[in-house]
């Protein structure tokens, strides 16, 4: 799940975007964060639509009045609110719902089939997903994804890795 980072008072909080949700909590001005993709994995993309062209993202306004956001991205808001959005997720267990595309899906670990409502955790880092059960533990079974290598700690071990620095 993608987060906004701010300062308040004089901390930087990591505000999530909402995953269920096709719209994000975060308005500004008019500005809205829009979810626009979503797959059985988990993986999603967000944008800002703008259409009053009143936020900067990395010093430019978004003259079309829609941006694909990207990991680490600053946004002026017109208050003078200065927000980072940052594409990093940490691992979450979610129901599996399955649909055409994710059909035959298997665990990198057991390589066994992930069932329609099985419970799931997708790798932060590349998305593949991996049986999260008392009786499948595969993503904690090893400290490493299988797929990319990326880190697999147990959902709420996990801390975000990059945060803005003051300037």
């Amino acid at each position: 799940m993608a987060h906004l980072w701010y300062l308040e008072d004089e901390e930087w909080v990591a505000e999530h975007l909402a995953a269920e949700r096709a719209l994000a909590e975060w308005t500004d001005d008019g500005a809205t964060i829009v979810r626009i993709a979503s797959s059985a994995h988990g993986q999603r993309g967000y944008a800002l639509l703008d259409l009053a062209n009143r936020v900067r993202i990395n010093g430019e306004g978004v003259a079309t009045g829609f941006r694909v956001l990207r990991d680490r991205d600053e946004l002026l808001c017109g208050d003078g609110r200065r927000l980072w959005f940052s594409a990093e997720s940490l691992a979450e267990p979610i129901r599996f719902r399955g649909g055409s595309e994710e059909e035959g899906t298997r665990c990198p670990r057991c390589r066994g089939n992930i069932e329609v409502g099985t419970t799931v955790v997708a790798c932060p880092v590349c998305g593949v997903l991996y049986h999260h059960a008392e009786e499948r533990p595969c993503f904690a079974f090893h400290r490493e994804c299988v797929t990319c290598g990326g880190p697999t700690l147990e959902p709420g071990e996990a801390t975000l890795g990059w945060m803005p620095c003051r300037l």
